[in-house]
């Protein structure tokens, strides 16, 4: 026999509108972080006031120190969603296809895109910010997060037998500085194009592949 009970009590009721709090909250940080997005880019970091966003995402004050309660949070969670980007972009290296290096060139090659497609934060992380302040702290972390993605590459290359062994966070710091100095600044700075860049990647893949010593010397 089949038991049904009618919940008279308000939990339905108090689910529902929890579950509305929690889809308006998501609105409210997706409207803050687009119109801080928008102003980086148009404005710049640090022209940007905590003002500005709320009047460009149309909220309240309240609302927005609810979400992020200063300007740095909002640069947090803004470079988040730029690491999961470039998670996506970033794409494994598939072993015995004979293109492993055209896979390597197109990975690096879309990173040069996601800079350029976010150029506002690629400027704050590239050349970084002009305070010593909680800002400064947040770009450090994001440089860390991308530093740590790059060592886990390697570990992966070596795993596999494609790249001889090194010291993998010498390795990382050796690629993550030529590639911000190469290609990232002068794309961030508007001295090279997206495609221009992307040239620059292929001589850099080959030199970090290839090193400098003549092998026939």
């Amino acid at each position: 026999m089949n038991k049904h009970t009618l919940d008279l009590s308000d939990k339905p009721y108090r689910d529902g509108r929890a579950k509305e709090g929690r889809r308006r909250q998501e609105r409210s940080r997706a409207a803050i972080l687009d119109a801080a997005t928008t102003l980086f880019t148009d404005k710049g970091f640090h022209q940007t006031t905590i003002n500005d966003i709320i009047e460009d995402a149309g909220i309240s004050r309240a609302t927005m120190y609810n979400n992020f309660p200063s300007k740095a949070h909002v640069l947090t969670a803004l470079l988040d969603r730029f690491i999961e980007k470039l998670g996506e972009v970033i794409r494994p290296i598939r072993t015995g296809k004979g293109n492993e290096v055209a896979q390597l060139i197109a990975n690096v090659e879309r990173t040069v895109d996601a800079f350029e497609e976010n150029k506002a934060l690629g400027r704050l992380v590239v050349l970084g910010p002009v305070d010593a302040g909680e800002t400064e702290v947040v770009v450090r972390g994001f440089n860390n997060r991308i530093e740590q993605m790059i060592v886990r590459a390697l570990r992966i290359g070596i795993e596999q037998g494609m790249l001889r062994k090194v010291d993998i966070e010498t390795g990382a710091r050796c690629i993550l500085g030529s590639v911000r100095e190469a290609i990232l600044m002068p794309l961030v700075r508007d001295e090279l194009s997206a495609g221009e860049a992307k040239i620059h990647v292929v001589n850099m893949v080959d030199y970090h592949l290839r090193g400098l010593w003549n092998a026939d010397y």
